[in-house]
């Protein structure tokens, strides 16, 4: 392979168990679209005339909320939660949850260090095995054993911090945690170990969690799989069968959790990155409203399609996570004025009242065993007293094109720097995805407002804002114009700028290349304006959209990829298709484990709510996870509490 990338896209692993090469697409020009580019339908965006002003952040302001003066506190709701006893004996098997963590330390059956020395003879159990589960990455058995040596104090003190006092967690590696390395899947990044721990690190720690280590994750964010054979990482199992892909790109938070090491892991989701490998795994995973939990200190990979949240083994236990972790962070410049987080009405004994929208076109579209059993748990769903009501979801495919362009433009641009010094250290997967991300050209991301047909000469004031999220450029290096509102304004981001605060600079730029030659417009973005804008009208209506999470189960691992990684673009954007909408848009999702396929492998339904409103996900998942008659035990399980 030539050293020069820029010309290069990657279409995938043959389809063929009987080799083990890769294709790449040659691209002689690289002002002609790639085979790959064409068959994704990438330009797309270039066909299209919007009007609307491009949205280039999908941050909503709260609108008026109900008086519930009268409503269950949400310290209320989680001591019902928390309170509530264990069914395990009534369906068999059943994951272990906060509750029967806060059962055996309050009872004093185990103390957290206890549980930690289980942990930690289970973390080197991992290792051993065959094939190892990777899930945790890193972890450090001092550490580990500081923290619940202090969780144990408290609980024989009775002063506890929270609900999460001695509870396992681990964090995906995009996030800052002290004393690992910050390689968020790569060879090349994190040669350091941290010396500051991310927002939601140090929020756990002030809840008294035990850290258990950085989970495993896809290279950089760029699949869906959790495929990634680099020498630090390999390929994490999927606990339900350790032939099969986890998901990505939270792959090991949801190994994590599946496989009975922690009840609680952290991932972002930029593309369906929590809720993918949470339903790959069978287990509950939240993707909360753009900007409702801090992403200050988690590499700034996509600035407007990431969101953080939890996967965890049971709806209760997101919920539980989620009032702790969700509120504003001024060292995270969006969902400063987000509206407070509730639970309100989570408990409530039915859904009488709530309107569910369906789009039973887009919501067939997926395997059969999967459309089966979501069709069964949306009639469970009325069963409890909600109404269905069939919604339509206009232009799909046009809001799919515009958050891929979105995601990997914003990857590529951050992640330049890394491209040119370090493409050979680079997962063959990670190479092609910023190749092809390389052709969007300013036509897709970019496109020149309506000028009757004059097209205006520009000077951009630039605005460097420095929250540390966005692609590292100074303005007077190589301004990466990025607009942060409708009227023109553009801003760059660098990592040299020497401001500490969150104030922002205004300097002018000369314009550069063709990009400079006209008062451009994002027309990605422009979608996304239409998009938010469909989506408040539906929810003028109902109250949350149901869709299967994916629509297929967990695919199988290959032998070639062990060696080589997985690349299967089909499988990327197919895996995606139920997600996007919600990482394009900003609106909060849930998926909830609902039943099996045959080979025994699990199948999910999502919940999506307007912006804000998590509380109605929480309500609405609280019942789903009732469907399910019997849940399977993973292959690979370990039970600490035991």
């Amino acid at each position: 392979m030539s050293r020069d990338c820029e010309d290069k896209t990657f279409l995938g692993k043959v389809p063929s168990e009987q080799s083990e090469k890769l294709v790449i697409i040659e691209v002689e020009d690289s002002s002609s679209d790639s085979l790959s580019f064409r068959m994704n339908n990438f330009s797309l965006m270039r066909s299209l005339d919007i009007h609307e002003d491009p949205t280039f952040i999908p941050e909503v302001a709260a609108g008026v909320t109900e008086d519930k003066s009268e409503a269950e506190s949400t310290s209320d709701v989680i001591k019902r939660l928390t309170d509530a006893r264990s069914d395990s004996a009534k369906n068999g098997f059943s994951f272990k949850g906060i509750k029967d963590y806060l059962e055996c330390y309050r009872s004093g059956k185990l103390t957290p260090s206890q549980v930690a020395k289980n942990i930690i003879a289970m973390l080197e159990d991992c290792d051993k095995s065959t094939p190892p589960l990777r899930a945790i990455v890193q972890w450090d058995q001092e550490q580990i054993m500081l923290m619940a040596e202090a969780s144990t104090t408290r609980y024989k003190n009775k002063c506890t911090l929270s609900c999460l006092d001695g509870i396992p967690v681990c964090l995906k590696e995009e996030f800052k945690v002290v004393p690992y390395h910050h390689r968020v899947g790569t060879v090349y990044l994190g040669t350091q170990p941290e010396t500051e721990d991310a927002t939601v690190a140090k929020k756990l720690r002030e809840a008294g969690a035990i850290i258990i280590g950085v989970s495993n994750m896809h290279e950089l964010g760029t699949g869906t799989t959790g495929c990634n054979p680099n020498r630090y990482h390999k390929i994490p199992r999927n606990p339900y069968n350790p032939n099969h892909f986890t998901g990505g790109s939270s792959s090991g938070s949801a190994a994590a959790v599946a496989a009975g090491l922690c009840p609680v892991a952290i991932g972002t989701d930029g593309g369906g990155s929590v809720r993918i490998p949470a339903s790959f795994c069978g287990v509950v995973g939240l993707k909360g409203t753009f900007g409702r939990i801090s992403c200050h200190g988690c590499l700034p990979l996509s600035y407007s399609t990431v969101s953080v949240g939890p996967i965890c083994t049971s709806v209760a236990d997101a919920a539980i996570v989620y009032s702790i972790l969700a509120e504003p962070d001024l060292l995270y410049p969006y969902g400063l004025k987000q509206p407070k987080a509730t639970l309100s009405d989570m408990c409530a004994p039915d859904l009488k009242g709530l309107k569910l929208g369906v789009d039973w076109t887009f919501f067939k579209a997926c395997d059969a065993e999967v459309l089966s059993a979501c069709e069964k748990a949306v009639k469970h769903l009325q069963s409890l007293g909600a109404s269905v009501v069939e919604v339509s979801l206009p232009e799909m495919e046009e809001a799919r094109v515009a958050h891929v362009i979105c995601i990997l433009s914003e990857m590529r641009d951050f992640l330049q720097p890394d491209f040119n010094k370090h493409f050979h250290e680079m997962n063959l997967e990670t190479q092609a995805s910023l190749a092809l991300a390389s052709q969007f050209t300013a036509l897709d991301y970019i496109k020149p407002p309506h000028t009757h047909g004059k097209i205006h000469p520009s000077v951009f004031c630039c605005e460097i804002m420095l929250d540390g999220r966005a692609p590292q450029r100074t303005c007077h290096q190589s301004c990466t114009m990025i607009p942060n509102c409708g009227n023109g304004v553009f801003f760059c981001k660098g990592r040299d700028a020497d401001e500490q605060s969150a104030n922002v600079r205004h300097e002018f730029c000369e314009p550069r290349g063709p990009i400079g030659q006209y008062s451009l417009r994002l027309q990605a973005n422009r979608q996304r304006t239409r998009t938010m804008r469909f989506l408040q009208e539906i929810f003028s209506t109902v109250n949350c959209i149901l869709t299967p999470a994916v629509p297929c189960t967990a695919p199988r691992i290959h032998e070639c990829d062990l060696l080589t990684g997985s690349s299967d673009m089909s499988f990327t954007v197919r895996s995606m298709r139920f997600m996007q909408l919600g990482n394009f848009t900003g609106i909060p999702g849930l998926v909830v484990p609902i039943g099996y396929s045959t080979a025994g492998l699990p199948i999910n339904l999502q919940v999506m709510a307007k912006w804000w409103d998590e509380a109605v996900l929480l309500r609405i998942g609280l019942k789903l996870e009732q469907f399910r008659d019997q849940t399977k035990k993973p292959s690979i399980y370990y039970d600490i509490l035991a």
